[in-house]
């Protein structure tokens, strides 16, 4: 099988860092998700199929979901949970992410989501959201001085 541009792009650099003495630490299998897949939306059932073992598919979840790779900190609160039967591991990632301030920030279009069970909206929830979704394009053009007291004020980092 012929390999991708980006497939040879890690190849080469996963040489040379071994060359030096080092190593990549999130594996191939994330990088190539990150690269073949829309970094605007996220389909959770396309997602869920990924053919990966527990310990990849909590970094592929981590790029496709959150735009970043794990955190040395999380990896490790992470790592109790590989030896959990794939689905069940894969249900509490995503479960987790999607549901995460984090996840909030990212802006992510999410798909097919039929991991969170949704509450019912209250009419004060669907006017906040409305509220939301006419000052986000003002909150956008703002100076970063005044962007960030604002996200402190809403619970945000």
């Amino acid at each position: 099988m012929k390999k991708n541009v980006y497939e040879k792009i890690f190849d080469i650099s996963n040489e040379n860092m071994q060359k030096s003495g080092n190593n990549f630490v999130h594996p191939k299998s994330a990088f190539l998700c990150y690269t073949e897949l829309d970094p605007h939306k996220v389909d959770l059932i396309e997602l869920f199929r990924i053919k990966a073992d527990n310990p990849e598919f909590l970094d592929i979840a981590y790029i496709n979901l959150l735009n970043r790779p794990v955190d040395p900190e999380a990896y490790q609160s992470w790592k109790k949970h590989f030896n959990m039967p794939e689905q069940q591991f894969r249900r509490l990632v995503i479960k987790r992410l999607v549901t995460s301030k984090e996840a909030n920030v990212c802006h992510k279009r999410i798909y097919n989501n039929i991991f969170v069970k949704h509450k019912n909206k209250s009419q004060k929830d669907t006017l906040r959201s409305r509220a939301m979704q006419k000052l986000m394009p003002v909150y956008k053009k703002l100076p970063e001085k005044i962007k960030a007291p604002i996200r402190r004020f809403v619970g945000g980092n």
